[in-house]
């Protein structure tokens, strides 16, 4: 079964400098398409300038993953994100997400209206899950959000480089600070809190795609 997964930036008209968000939005769209290049069925492309994205997957297990790194490379904007399950059967062949219709699109756009409406930043809109798997899923993805929102540029900086480095000490040498100062921003920032949410949400959509599939 495919997924639609989809985004829209949240507050795009308060947005000042377009052309400095557009260049890191191409960036991180590049990044993106290698770093999940096993899940794509069609890989992730801006379908409206820079107010919106467009893909579909084979597995719904790295929706949120997906959502979570784009809104950590494009920080502090952020977009809001919708999955949906169902059919592709218009513009497959092309390659170009943007292109791409069928239920699974109706459906994940379905859920970002209703998550604009609710004001959450992750929404699942999954044919056969219940809604005590939605509610969760999207409450746990809500809090991410709310911590990722919550950093300040020096915590941000520290967390992006936790992302590429192996160890507390290593992230330490590199912005030349102390490994304490690495420790207490990694956890104001709630790094571990996030991580154990996102693991969890993964955990789920891996055991719905597999329940889909059944």
């Amino acid at each position: 079964m495919p997924y639609a997964l989809i985004a829209d930036l949240e507050n795009s008209r308060l947005v000042k400098d377009r052309k400095a968000l557009s260049l890191k939005l191409e960036a991180a769209l590049r990044e993106l398409q290698i770093s999940f290049s096993d899940d794509w069925l069609t890989p992730i492309t801006n379908a409206k300038g820079i107010d919106e994205l467009s893909s579909a997957l084979n597995r719904p297990d790295r929706a949120f993953d997906i959502a979570s790194a784009m809104n950590e490379l494009v920080w502090p904007e952020r977009f809001r994100w919708s999955l949906g399950s169902g059919t592709i059967d218009i513009g497959l062949e092309s390659g170009d997400a943007g292109a791409l219709d069928g239920t699974a699109f109706h459906n994940a756009a379905d859920g970002l209206r209703r998550a604009k409406h609710a004001r959450t930043l992750f929404a699942v809109s999954l044919e056969d899950v219940g809604p005590g798997s939605t509610a969760l899923i999207e409450a746990a993805a809500l809090a991410h959000a709310e911590h990722m929102a919550d950093w300040s540029p020096r915590q941000y900086d520290i967390v992006r480089s936790a992302r590429a480095q192996s160890t507390q000490i290593e992230v330490a040498v590199s912005l030349g600070v102390s490994p304490q100062t690495v420790s207490q921003a990694l956890h104001r920032a709630g790094f571990d809190t996030m991580e154990r949410i996102a693991n969890a949400i993964g955990i789920r959509l891996t055991e719905i795609g597999s329940e889909l599939e059944a």
